[in-house]
């Protein structure tokens, strides 16, 4: 069975025990822990379990969030409160600052734990969070080619800043950005139609008006112009 199968979106109530067991010896690529009702971990993944430094998932059992984290400690005891208390799920952004060698927790899922699926019992929380590298933190290019393989999995927002000098900075769209990262990967305007799905005359839009907001010379609108503002407009910070 595929994992995502078994996972409640957040619409959904609530986590059974075999739905736990089964994200736990299927989830490979995101942090899955449970606590009890007193907010005290009963066990995690390997991966969890390994980026928080323990030599094993069962290290982590009586240990509690003032155990592992000092910073954040209040925000955590906060959320496990709300699911408790509303026995609903709780989406969770956590601070970008809890990173975990080099890499970043994001926005994952709080909810309740029940013996049965359709039990009204809740006996502890189960978190599932996701984990990322960040991107400004690897080699440019190494960075660059992690998005262009996958663009949608990196850019999530309608608009990316970009600068123009120390004072201005311009917005571009999720689909300049798009663009902008594939021309800095070596593509031209017609390879870039192709990894887009887009035809040549609107990458040429697209391209056009990025060399407007950024500003290039209108005399001399080159590539290699445009190539230098992306990269001094410091993009992928903002990815």
């Amino acid at each position: 069975m595929n994992s995502t199968q078994i996972l409640p979106e957040i619409g959904e109530e609530k986590y059974s025990l075999f739905q736990l067991r089964q994200m736990l010896s299927q989830e490979q690529s995101s942090l899955v822990f449970w606590k009890d009702t007193n907010s005290v971990y009963q066990g995690s993944n390997a991966l969890y379990s390994e980026l928080l430094g323990l030599s094993h998932a069962l290290k982590i059992q009586g240990l509690s969030d003032k155990d592992l984290f000092t910073e954040f400690k209040q925000v955590y005891s906060q959320d496990d409160t709300w699911v408790l208390h509303q026995k609903k799920p709780k989406l969770i952004q956590n601070p970008t600052k809890l990173k975990l060698l080099g890499r970043v927790m994001v926005a994952g899922t709080l909810a309740p734990l029940t013996l049965e699926p359709h039990s009204d019992h809740v006996i502890g929380i189960v978190g599932k969070l996701k984990l990322v590298t960040k991107l400004a933190d690897l080699p440019f290019y190494q960075a660059l080619k992690k998005i262009t393989e996958d663009p949608q999995h990196y850019l999530d927002r309608q608009k990316y800043p970009v600068k123009i000098d120390s004072k201005n900075i311009v917005q571009l769209a999720k689909r300049e950005v798009e663009c902008c990262l594939h021309l800095l990967s070596g593509k031209t305007q017609p390879e870039i139609a192709l990894a887009m799905g887009l035809s040549d005359r609107t990458i040429e839009h697209y391209i056009n008006n990025i060399k407007s907001k950024l500003q290039c010379e209108t005399d001399n609108r080159s590539k290699a112009e445009l190539i230098q503002k992306i990269i001094q407009g410091d993009l992928l910070r903002w990815i």
